[in-house]
């Protein structure tokens, strides 16, 4: 609990030294009285690995991040409730296996406790400031892999509307993994395909930035150009991988990845929407001069897709 306050801390002082931003983006809403039953899906693919390949079978993986939400109001302004997360993929390829085929898989993910606020505060300069937090409960094959004791996580959305055409927006989310080990074995496939073995180091802290410009065509349907920054922090272990000398301790510098690309909400009704980005990902450490080239080894392709019974 300790940590989930230097977490709404450490946020707190984040949102106080930025420019603020719009939520267009915010797909979920809840009914007017009584409970909100909802489904969210996040399925995306790598644009290269759908490209044909003679020496390779298969093609892209379509992997997927799930949830149903059970939600209510708590008070006038404040939401809460639960989510179920899942995750789906196809059997196909993806760069974390070094583009060896992959099973089809389905798995729960980590429950969600959320408490949620659409209009948290109105800044000066009619910013309008959307508060999400979440605690997250170690009930999934990897949490449990990893010892994972549970997670917090702190989201902000600062939205100003320029015109009636055009909204700004600053997207922020802090999230924090409380671990109860520093490393833990992870098995993949390597070049060969065969299947290896080695000690991965458990994340701690994950700090996320988006700046959005979205042009409305109406209340649900836009187009708009997103960038962030994704910044990953692992812990240090005394555990060590097969090659390295068992005296050194195992680290990981920290992930720095900068994203860029368009963006694309539409609707089908007022309780079916979408979100589609097309978003080109370097690490700010190996090719940063590669951001905005949006080469298919670089780039991927997400749907956010919201529907509320």
């Amino acid at each position: 609990m300790k940590k989930f306050f230097q977490l709404l801390a450490v946020s707190g002082f984040m949102t106080l030294s930025v420019p603020a931003l719009a939520q267009f983006s915010v797909q979920e809403s809840f009914n007017a009285s009584g409970y909100t039953y909802s489904f969210f899906s996040l399925a995306s693919t790598e644009t290269d690995q759908t490209e044909f390949e003679q020496d390779k079978n298969g093609t892209g993986r379509i992997a997927t991040y799930n949830y149903l939400t059970v939600g209510t109001h708590v008070n006038y302004d404040l939401k809460g409730g639960l989510r179920l997360p899942f995750s789906y993929n196809t059997a196909g390829r993806d760069r974390f296996n070094n583009g060896e085929v992959q099973n089809q898989e389905i798995f729960l993910q980590d429950l969600i406790l959320f408490l949620r606020n659409d209009s948290l505060a109105l800044l000066p300069w009619d910013v309008s400031v959307y508060w999400e937090g979440s605690l997250y409960l170690p009930t999934g094959k990897f949490s449990r892999q990893q010892g994972t004791i549970g997670a917090y996580k702190n989201h902000f959305i600062f939205s100003k509307i320029l015109s009636r055409s055009f909204d700004w927006e600053y997207d922020q989310t802090v999230k924090y993994t409380d671990q109860s080990r520093t490393a833990y074995k992870n098995t993949f496939i390597g070049d060969q395909g065969d299947e290896i073995t080695v000690a991965s180091l458990t994340k701690s802290w994950e700090l996320k930035h988006r700046m959005n410009i979205w042009y409305k065509m109406d209340s649900e349907t836009g187009v708009g150009l997103q960038a962030g920054l994704e910044d990953t922090y692992y812990n240090s272990s005394k555990e060590n991988s097969k090659s390295l000398d068992r005296s050194v301790p195992l680290t990981k510098p920290t992930e720095h990845l900068v994203k860029l690309g368009p963006a694309a909400r539409f609707a089908l009704s007022n309780k079916i929407n979408f979100i589609l980005n097309f978003t080109d990902v370097v690490n700010a450490r190996q090719n940063m001069k590669e951001l905005g080239q949006f080469r298919s080894k670089n780039t991927e392709v997400a749907l956010l897709s919201f529907v509320r019974f």
